[in-house]
Protein backbone atom coordinates (compact mmCIF):
# COMPACT_ATOMS: atom_id res chain seq x y z
CA UNK A 1 0.00 0.00 0.00
CA UNK A 2 1.20 3.74 -0.32
CA UNK A 3 0.81 3.88 3.21
CA UNK A 4 2.66 0.83 4.32
CA UNK A 5 4.54 0.44 7.79
CA UNK A 6 7.60 1.86 6.37
CA UNK A 7 5.64 5.59 5.98
CA UNK A 8 6.04 7.90 9.51
CA UNK A 9 3.06 8.05 11.77
CA UNK A 10 3.01 11.91 10.83
CA UNK A 11 3.25 11.82 7.70
CA UNK A 12 -0.82 11.82 6.98
CA UNK A 13 -3.07 12.82 9.56
CA UNK A 14 -0.79 14.68 11.88
CA UNK A 15 -0.33 14.09 15.10
CA UNK A 16 -0.41 11.37 17.88
CA UNK A 17 -0.61 10.78 22.28
CA UNK A 18 1.91 9.51 24.05
CA UNK A 19 2.26 8.35 27.62
CA UNK A 20 5.26 10.57 28.35
CA UNK A 21 4.70 12.37 25.04
CA UNK A 22 2.66 12.69 21.60
CA UNK A 23 4.09 11.84 18.32
CA UNK A 24 2.23 12.50 14.75
CA UNK A 25 0.32 10.14 13.37
CA UNK A 26 -1.96 8.55 11.14
CA UNK A 27 -5.73 8.05 10.92
CA UNK A 28 -6.29 4.45 10.39
CA UNK A 29 -5.74 2.18 12.93
CA UNK A 30 -3.54 -0.39 11.02
CA UNK A 31 -1.53 2.62 9.80
CA UNK A 32 -0.60 3.36 13.46
CA UNK A 33 0.02 -0.34 14.24
CA UNK A 34 2.84 -0.37 11.70
CA UNK A 35 4.77 2.41 13.06
CA UNK A 36 3.67 1.93 16.90
CA UNK A 37 2.60 -1.86 17.12
CA UNK A 38 0.76 -0.63 20.94
CA UNK A 39 -0.76 2.14 19.38
CA UNK A 40 -4.53 1.05 19.72
CA UNK A 41 -6.35 3.80 21.17
CA UNK A 42 -6.10 7.11 18.79
CA UNK A 43 -8.04 10.72 20.08
CA UNK A 44 -9.32 12.64 17.42
CA UNK A 45 -8.12 16.51 17.31
CA UNK A 46 -8.33 19.78 15.59
CA UNK A 47 -5.43 21.37 15.88
CA UNK A 48 -4.94 25.42 15.21
CA UNK A 49 -1.31 26.78 13.61
CA UNK A 50 -0.62 23.76 12.20
CA UNK A 51 -1.16 23.47 8.20
CA UNK A 52 -1.15 19.85 6.33
CA UNK A 53 -0.44 19.55 2.86
CA UNK A 54 0.74 17.48 -0.06
CA UNK A 55 4.26 18.40 0.39
CA UNK A 56 6.45 15.37 1.45
CA UNK A 57 8.24 13.58 -1.52
CA UNK A 58 8.21 9.83 -0.86
CA UNK A 59 11.48 7.74 -0.22
CA UNK A 60 13.61 5.83 -2.53
CA UNK A 61 14.66 5.61 -6.08
CA UNK A 62 12.10 5.76 -9.12
CA UNK A 63 8.50 6.31 -9.11
CA UNK A 64 7.84 8.10 -5.69
CA UNK A 65 3.96 8.98 -4.22
CA UNK A 66 3.72 12.60 -2.47
CA UNK A 67 2.58 12.21 0.91
CA UNK A 68 1.02 14.41 3.19
CA UNK A 69 2.83 16.14 6.17
CA UNK A 70 1.78 18.65 8.94
CA UNK A 71 4.03 21.96 9.91
CA UNK A 72 3.61 25.30 11.87
CA UNK A 73 2.10 27.87 9.88
CA UNK A 74 1.47 31.55 11.04
CA UNK A 75 -1.13 32.19 8.58
CA UNK A 76 -4.98 32.36 10.09
CA UNK A 77 -5.96 29.76 8.14
CA UNK A 78 -3.41 27.02 9.22
CA UNK A 79 -4.86 24.34 10.97
CA UNK A 80 -5.30 20.35 10.52
CA UNK A 81 -7.44 17.33 12.14
CA UNK A 82 -5.75 14.28 13.01
CA UNK A 83 -5.23 12.06 16.07
CA UNK A 84 -3.20 11.47 19.29
CA UNK A 85 -1.91 8.20 19.97
CA UNK A 86 -0.42 6.78 22.90
CA UNK A 87 4.19 6.42 22.33
CA UNK A 88 5.59 4.97 25.37
CA UNK A 89 9.19 6.40 25.19
CA UNK A 90 11.44 3.82 23.55
CA UNK A 91 8.53 3.41 21.08
CA UNK A 92 8.97 7.80 20.42
CA UNK A 93 13.10 7.25 19.99
CA UNK A 94 12.55 4.39 17.43
CA UNK A 95 10.25 6.42 15.44
CA UNK A 96 12.55 9.66 15.65
CA UNK A 97 15.63 7.63 14.65
CA UNK A 98 13.83 5.40 11.69
CA UNK A 99 11.99 8.78 10.07
CA UNK A 100 14.93 10.53 9.01
CA UNK A 101 13.29 12.70 7.17
CA UNK A 102 11.30 14.59 9.69
CA UNK A 103 11.91 16.62 12.31
CA UNK A 104 9.81 16.87 15.54
CA UNK A 105 7.86 19.51 16.95
CA UNK A 106 6.27 20.48 19.88
CA UNK A 107 2.03 21.05 19.87
CA UNK A 108 1.13 24.09 22.37
CA UNK A 109 -1.82 22.14 24.55
CA UNK A 110 -3.72 25.57 24.10
CA UNK A 111 -3.75 25.14 20.33
CA UNK A 112 -5.54 21.82 20.43
CA UNK A 113 -9.35 21.59 20.26
CA UNK A 114 -10.75 17.35 20.81
CA UNK A 115 -13.22 16.36 18.72
CA UNK A 116 -13.69 12.67 21.33
CA UNK A 117 -16.30 14.58 23.49
CA UNK A 118 -13.91 15.65 25.92
CA UNK A 119 -12.29 18.87 26.92
CA UNK A 120 -8.94 18.58 27.49
CA UNK A 121 -6.12 16.83 25.28
CA UNK A 122 -4.42 14.17 26.41
CA UNK A 123 -1.45 14.99 28.38
CA UNK A 124 0.78 18.39 28.23
CA UNK A 125 3.92 16.63 25.87
CA UNK A 126 1.78 17.11 22.75
CA UNK A 127 4.07 16.42 19.23
CA UNK A 128 4.17 16.22 15.73
CA UNK A 129 6.85 14.90 12.74
CA UNK A 130 7.38 18.06 10.48
CA UNK A 131 8.83 16.81 7.17
CA UNK A 132 12.67 18.25 6.84
CA UNK A 133 11.95 19.41 3.26
CA UNK A 134 8.11 20.26 1.61
CA UNK A 135 7.60 19.69 -2.02
CA UNK A 136 4.57 20.12 -4.10
CA UNK A 137 3.01 16.82 -5.98
CA UNK A 138 4.90 16.61 -9.56
CA UNK A 139 4.37 14.05 -12.73
CA UNK A 140 7.34 12.35 -11.23
CA UNK A 141 5.63 11.91 -7.50
CA UNK A 142 2.02 12.49 -8.00
CA UNK A 143 -0.75 11.54 -5.18
CA UNK A 144 -1.91 8.30 -5.64
CA UNK A 145 -5.71 7.24 -4.81
CA UNK A 146 -4.40 4.75 -2.72
CA UNK A 147 -2.83 6.53 -0.44
CA UNK A 148 -6.08 8.73 -0.15
CA UNK A 149 -7.95 5.95 0.45
CA UNK A 150 -6.17 4.65 3.09
CA UNK A 151 -6.62 8.50 4.78
CA UNK A 152 -9.89 8.78 3.99
CA UNK A 153 -10.61 5.26 5.74
CA UNK A 154 -9.23 6.61 8.82
CA UNK A 155 -11.63 9.66 8.78
CA UNK A 156 -14.32 7.21 8.74
CA UNK A 157 -13.08 5.18 11.32
CA UNK A 158 -13.21 8.03 12.91
CA UNK A 159 -16.33 9.34 12.63
CA UNK A 160 -18.01 5.47 13.54
CA UNK A 161 -16.01 5.77 16.78
CA UNK A 162 -16.83 9.34 18.19
CA UNK A 163 -20.19 11.07 17.41
CA UNK A 164 -18.55 14.10 18.29
CA UNK A 165 -16.14 13.32 15.42
CA UNK A 166 -18.85 14.14 12.68
CA UNK A 167 -17.23 16.09 9.88
CA UNK A 168 -14.16 14.78 10.64
CA UNK A 169 -13.73 13.38 6.31
CA UNK A 170 -14.92 17.13 5.57
CA UNK A 171 -12.42 18.61 7.66
CA UNK A 172 -10.14 16.83 5.91
CA UNK A 173 -10.76 17.94 3.01
CA UNK A 174 -10.69 21.11 3.84
CA UNK A 175 -7.86 21.81 5.86
CA UNK A 176 -5.36 20.01 3.77
CA UNK A 177 -3.87 22.20 1.28
CA UNK A 178 -2.40 21.34 -2.21
CA UNK A 179 -4.72 19.16 -3.74
CA UNK A 180 -3.23 18.55 -7.09
CA UNK A 181 -5.37 17.68 -10.32
CA UNK A 182 -2.52 17.52 -12.39
CA UNK A 183 -0.78 15.40 -10.31
CA UNK A 184 -3.35 12.88 -9.01
CA UNK A 185 -3.14 8.95 -10.38
CA UNK A 186 -5.65 6.19 -9.58
CA UNK A 187 -3.75 3.04 -8.42
CA UNK A 188 -6.31 1.06 -6.86
CA UNK A 189 -5.46 -2.57 -7.65
CA UNK A 190 -8.42 -3.02 -10.01
CA UNK A 191 -9.51 0.35 -10.71
CA UNK A 192 -13.16 -0.63 -12.69
CA UNK A 193 -14.03 -2.75 -9.67
CA UNK A 194 -12.08 -0.92 -6.79
CA UNK A 195 -14.97 -1.82 -4.02
CA UNK A 196 -13.24 -5.79 -4.33
CA UNK A 197 -10.35 -4.32 -2.81
CA UNK A 198 -11.50 -0.80 -1.12
CA UNK A 199 -14.80 -1.92 -0.08
CA UNK A 200 -15.40 1.89 0.42
CA UNK A 201 -14.52 3.57 -2.22
CA UNK A 202 -18.20 4.62 -3.69
CA UNK A 203 -18.19 6.58 -0.50
CA UNK A 204 -14.62 8.14 -0.94
CA UNK A 205 -15.37 9.15 -4.66
CA UNK A 206 -18.32 10.94 -3.29
CA UNK A 207 -16.60 13.05 -0.83
CA UNK A 208 -13.93 13.97 -3.49
CA UNK A 209 -16.79 14.74 -5.83
CA UNK A 210 -18.76 16.39 -2.93
CA UNK A 211 -15.95 18.63 -1.01
CA UNK A 212 -13.45 18.94 -4.23
CA UNK A 213 -15.94 19.16 -7.10
CA UNK A 214 -16.59 17.05 -10.01
CA UNK A 215 -14.01 18.12 -12.15
CA UNK A 216 -11.07 16.86 -9.82
CA UNK A 217 -12.47 13.33 -9.52
CA UNK A 218 -13.13 13.35 -13.37
CA UNK A 219 -9.33 14.31 -13.60
CA UNK A 220 -7.92 11.88 -11.45
CA UNK A 221 -6.13 9.69 -14.07
CA UNK A 222 -5.22 5.70 -14.21
CA UNK A 223 -1.59 5.06 -13.28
Amino acid sequence: SACSASRAAAEACCFAKSRRATAASLLARDSRRGSAPRAEAAYPATVRGLARGWCKAGDGPGFVPTYLGAYPADDDDAWCNGVFFAVGPGALEALIRRESGYVVHAIDPAQVTMRDGVDAPPGDDLRVFVPRVRRPPAIDRPIVQSYVDVCLAGCLEVERTYRAASGFAADFFHSTRGWSQAHWINDRLMPRKPTAHVPEARRFDGWIRDHLGADVLAAIRLP
